[in-house]
């Protein structure tokens, strides 16, 4: 028994140079749990078994104050919202490898960035997610001169009459830096963990992507952490958290739980359960504005021309904390804030989930800016980078006044060679001051980045039939006719289809 005492001693020394420190204590805990089992098989087996739970025993013990100064139940980790993770990790994986890849939250926090050459992402437009929409709903076919446009239909172009200041020369565009390199440390320490079941050392150059971590308790959360872009996000552990809908099996089941005006919860209500969330997990709001409740069930039943008990009022309702970067406000192509996100269920009263928290760490590097104005204006007309509505000729055009831009950044994803990136660009957004019942968009944002606008601009616009007229359709080489009545689904579209 004492050779194969040394013998896992020695292994877990190799494992965690550290455990030498407390090798005294390791030898007394092991003898406590031999003798705990005083009638097991010293086969390979129970060494195993003996093994994995004395580094369990060993990492738990090495971080006792008064062992050593490390204590991952107080320290606030890149997950120190999770002090239960961040043990688990400890214990797993041993101390040091964790100390190494998952950095301090005062570092996480900190918003930094590092300047690259100039034009260092390569292209901004090789790849921007962008489907040309051709022919008949994206069929592949091409419209003849008998294609006949809805002549009723109604259109919209966005109109800003004052003066544009477009920049000269370069603009800056960030990067943001998403470092999975650093979890090959903590993933060469799962490989060595022996469960028993396969030999993980086989696996070779290996890192860690994500992992899930579970709360068993009523109302309890599941994390999801995201190793390669250095995220974090809660959501509910749906087996502990009422459903009331659990048990409908018809119709009237789910009509009779439908919530009501006296169901919905106060903005005050809303926000406080927010920050119950964010002040429960200690979530660092540096880089974060002050919360605002980004859907407004008030507005839309304002507009809403039925009964009022036909109006389907939200199971919850969403805030954001949003993102700033160097003092500004970051945007979406909508228009809306974007940042860290926060759900509240209204029966409850209770936060949901939380996502959109990462690391804010950038590369920055100069990209020609758009000096011309008439491409400038051709997507601010058409309602921002996507197509906001369908132009066609032969339709009735409304114009949708715009008000005065700011400039704001943008987050926008590049697409390319199978990989998307996470860019923020200088954009300018313009609020929409026309008063229209069929418009929902609440501002036109147009990028101030010359490729980009390039790229899009080559682009066919979708357009928009009636479906009781017959389009011709030339089918292309050795690819039939696609019989299509839908309208290709573009973001952002705000004409009606008429049926």
């Amino acid at each position: 028994m004492s050779k194969v005492l040394d013998e896992i001693v020695a292994d877990l020394i190799s494992f965690d140079p550290e455990f030498a420190k407390i090798e005294k204590d390791i030898r007394v805990l092991a003898q406590k749990m031999l003798v705990a089992k005083p009638h097991s098989e010293i086969d390979a087996s129970f060494k195993k078994r003996l093994k994995n739970e004395l580094l369990a025993r060993a990492a738990q013990l090495k971080s006792m104050p008064s062992k050593s100064s490390f204590n991952p139940f107080k320290m606030q980790k890149f997950f120190y919202s999770l002090a239960g993770a961040a043990v688990a990790l400890a214990v797993l994986f041993g101390v040091q490898n964790f100390n190494r890849v998952i950095p301090s939250s005062d570092s996480v926090a900190k918003f930094t960035v590092q300047s690259v050459a100039p034009r260092a992402f390569g292209s901004l437009a090789a790849g921007t997610g962008a489907v040309p929409a051709t022919g008949r709903g994206g069929g592949g076919g091409a419209m003849t001169a008998d294609s006949k446009i809805a002549p009723d239909l109604e259109t919209y172009k966005y109109v800003y009459r004052g003066t544009l200041n477009l920049p000269s020369g370069e603009v800056e565009v960030l990067r943001r830096v998403k470092n999975s390199a650093a979890t090959a440390s903590l993933a060469n320490s799962l490989a060595k963990f022996d469960f028993g079941l396969l030999d993980m050392s086989a696996l070779q150059n290996v890192q860690v992507q994500n992992y899930n971590i579970v709360e068993d308790r009523d109302f309890g959360y599941a994390a999801f952490v995201n190793f390669e872009d250095g995220s974090v996000s809660l959501n509910q552990n749906s087996l502990k958290w009422p459903n009331p809908y659990l048990n409908c099996t018809a119709p009237d089941c789910y009509e009779s739980l439908r919530l009501g005006r006296a169901d919905m919860l106060s903005d005050a209500q809303i926000l406080a359960a927010a920050d119950e969330l964010i002040s429960q997990f200690k979530v660092n709001l540096k880089n974060y504005g002050a919360p605002e409740i980004i859907y407004d069930w008030q507005s839309e039943l304002a507009r809403f021309t039925g009964a009022e008990s036909d109006f389907y009022f939200p199971e919850s309702a969403s805030v954001i904390y949003p993102l700033q970067v160097e003092n500004k406000f970051v945007y979406n192509s909508s228009g809306d804030k974007e940042g860290l996100s926060v759900n509240v269920d209204q029966r409850s009263g209770r936060a949901t989930n939380l996502y959109g928290l990462a690391t804010q760490d950038y590369e920055s590097s100069k990209y020609a800016a758009v000096t011309d104005e008439a491409l400038f204006r051709k997507f601010l007309e058409r309602g921002g980078l996507w197509w906001g509505g369908y132009l066609s000729e032969g339709a009735n055009v409304v114009e949708i006044e715009l008000g005065q831009p700011e400039q704001i950044l943008l987050k926008y994803w590049n697409y390319a060679n199978g990989a998307s990136e996470e860019l923020i660009l200088p954009a300018l957004r313009f609020p929409v001051i026309s008063q229209n019942p069929n418009i929902y968009q609440k501002s036109v944002v147009v990028p101030l980045v010359a490729e980009i606008l390039e790229q899009q601009d080559s682009i066919q616009p979708p357009i928009l039939f009636r479906e009781d007229v017959a389009v011709p359709v030339e089918a292309p080489k050795n690819e039939a006719v696609k019989n299509e009545s839908e309208p290709s689904n573009t973001e952002g579209s705000n004409s009606k289809t008429l049926r």
